[in-house]
């Protein structure tokens, strides 16, 4: 069977009529096909992702820890019965981190760009001051 066999069958094929009743089954066949895969759920798929990413970006925040008063109470023996204030001891100040100060870089030398002509005794020099201006 040939190439052009091929292709003559399948024009022929094209202008065949399909009956109503065998488009309405194929038409369903892919409807249902179509239903089945837009019901993945993307809905939840997106939630649960949004809800990582809001629980994520939680823990990357800095937070400030502050200075948190304590009263600590000493307990007497059962038999110093006298009334004597009970002593209260505050918590110390807990230290803030501090970012580290990055060093400055030191002063580059200037760029300099040398151009060699054809002719020996012609040379070009350029001196950048600074780069990027």
């Amino acid at each position: 069977m040939s190439l052009q066999e091929i292709q003559n069958d399948l024009a022929a094929l094209r202008e065949e009529p399909i009956a109503e009743d065998e488009f309405a089954v194929i038409r369903n066949a892919v409807l249902r096909e179509i239903r089945s895969r837009r019901n993945f759920g993307w809905g939840w798929l997106a939630a649960a992702a949004a809800i990582l990413i809001a629980a994520s970006s939680l823990l990357l925040i800095p937070r400030r820890r502050t200075t948190v008063p304590m009263t600590v109470s000493v307990l007497h023996s059962i038999t110093n019965r006298t009334e004597t204030p009970v002593p209260v001891i505050r918590a110390a100040h807990v230290r803030h981190r501090h970012r580290a100060v990055r060093p400055r870089p030191e002063a580059a030398p200037p760029l300099t760009v040398k151009f060699v002509t054809d002719d020996p005794g012609v040379v070009i020099i350029w001196q950048f001051e600074k780069l990027g201006e």
